[in-house]
């Protein structure tokens, strides 16, 4: 298994050198926010493998939430030589470039791009229960009394609506607090549009698109 990188700068050099050594088509998108962590440029890097039309195509991401992305290359950089001769594949590394490079969930505008896929940001779905937690998500400090009233909040929370409700609130994406968790954002970002342009031209071109995002592996 190839090895989990450190930071996405060495993340992206291993995907590429695998790409390179696998013969794939390499292009690059990148966004406003160009630089990283740590001076390095950002972009969501594709390489694409096999026939350019017809058949299936498999696509497979890494990085939608940034943090989950160094498990996500190291994957990706494994699998692409062993792409079987003839299947059309297409390798997405580093959905959000910028949550990879600063290890974190969101993009800098601390958008969830998986709660930016929605099509119409006039009208997002609404989400009371987060408008009611988020006074207390937002801690000012993070002392052990904070949190030891987060604790009791949320289990009054859950005491009153359930734990179901709960979790809903917490993880089911908000768009009214900016500055909130699980924030799906006013518009959509530009890795949702390059991605979804992508899916649109492949979908025009294969008789059918299987997505694979590799959606796990928090670096601790």
């Amino acid at each position: 298994m190839t090895a989990l990188p450190e930071c996405y700068g060495d993340a992206r050099s291993a995907f590429l050198a695998a790409a390179h050594r696998a013969g794939a088509r390499l292009s690059s998108v990148s966004g406003a926010q160009r630089v990283g962590r740590n001076g390095e440029m950002l972009t969501m890097d594709i390489a694409r493998m096999g026939p350019d039309r017809g058949g299936p195509v498999v696509v497979v991401l890494s990085g939608v939430h940034g943090v989950e992305g160094l498990a996500g290359s190291a994957v990706q950089a494994h699998w692409l030589p062993k792409v079987p001769p003839g299947l059309a594949a297409v390798f997405v590394h580093a959905v959000n470039p910028w949550g990879f490079s600063f290890q974190t969930r969101c993009d800098a505008d601390n958008v969830d791009l998986n709660r930016n896929l929605i099509d119409d940001f006039a009208a997002p779905p609404p989400n009371r229960g987060y408008a009611a937690l988020h006074p207390i998500l937002l801690a000012p400090a993070w002392r052990p009394a904070v949190l030891a009233g987060q604790d009791a909040a949320l289990e009054a929370f859950a005491a009153a609506h359930g734990a179901q409700a709960l979790t809903d609130a917490l993880i089911g994406g908000q768009y009214e607090f900016a500055d909130g968790l699980n924030y799906g954002g006013r518009r959509m970002a530009w890795p949702v549009t390059a991605l979804r342009e992508l899916l649109r031209d492949l979908g025009a071109r294969h008789d059918a698109v299987v997505l694979l995002d590799l959606h796990t592996g928090v670096a601790v």
